[in-house]
């Protein structure tokens, strides 16, 4: 984006580190050239420092980073859920076999209060790293043009890393979705609230 009168209301959020910062500008940039000029949000990890952070200045008019030891920022009662996560999810990896490591533990555990209360946009895409455009998204380019609307990545494969029957019983879901990847979503704050993921959240722990 070479002018920032161009970029939407709209805020592209993801996690990275010292080992894929590189993976995540090309990420983001595979989605602002192919249609969505959006404002890049970079949270980092431990290992994220102002030497990663130069490629994003040098790439994209308009970003922002929230460095990891920013986040004390974050409200209590969100920080203390948050920092039972990584363990929630190695429990029911454990019970799936297969866990993940811990530094994607982490990220996880970042993506589900962070981009929400550090976003300053109505509306904000979740992006990993390992995603790349090579056309334009039309399902998301629309998104950015309607209200009321959020959408997910869904895989042809079932990859659901918790259990279904936990879902039913925590969330009072009849037919909880089997393919699922945080990879990339669209969520409009209208729609889904900031007290409804810690309502959900506080629920399932």
């Amino acid at each position: 984006i070479s002018n920032k009168a161009d970029v939407l209301d709209i805020e592209i959020h993801m996690v990275t580190s010292s080992s894929d910062y590189l993976m995540a500008a090309c990420a983001a940039k595979s989605l602002i050239e192919n249609g969505l000029p959006a404002t890049v949000v970079v949270h980092g990890d431990p290992s994220f420092t102002k030497e990663h952070e130069k490629i994003f200045a040098e790439t994209f008019s308009s970003y922002r980073v929230i460095y990891f030891q920013e986040k004390s920022t974050l409200p209590d009662d969100l920080k203390t859920l948050r920092e039972q996560l990584p363990s929630l999810f190695f429990e029911h990896q454990r019970k799936l076999g297969k866990v993940s490591s811990e530094g994607s533990r982490l990220a996880w555990s970042m993506k589900v209060f962070d981009f929400h209360y550090y976003s300053q946009t109505k509306k904000i895409i979740v992006l990993d790293s390992d995603v790349f455009f090579s056309c334009p998204p039309t399902e998301v380019i629309n998104w950015a043009k309607k209200d009321d609307l959020c959408l997910y990545a869904q895989p042809y494969n079932p990859n659901l890393r918790i259990s279904p029957t936990l879902l039913k019983e925590k969330l009072n879901l009849d037919s909880p979705i089997t393919a699922f990847n945080s990879g990339l979503l669209a969520i409009d704050k209208k729609v889904l609230a900031l007290s409804a993921v810690k309502s959900m959240v506080t629920n399932i722990i």
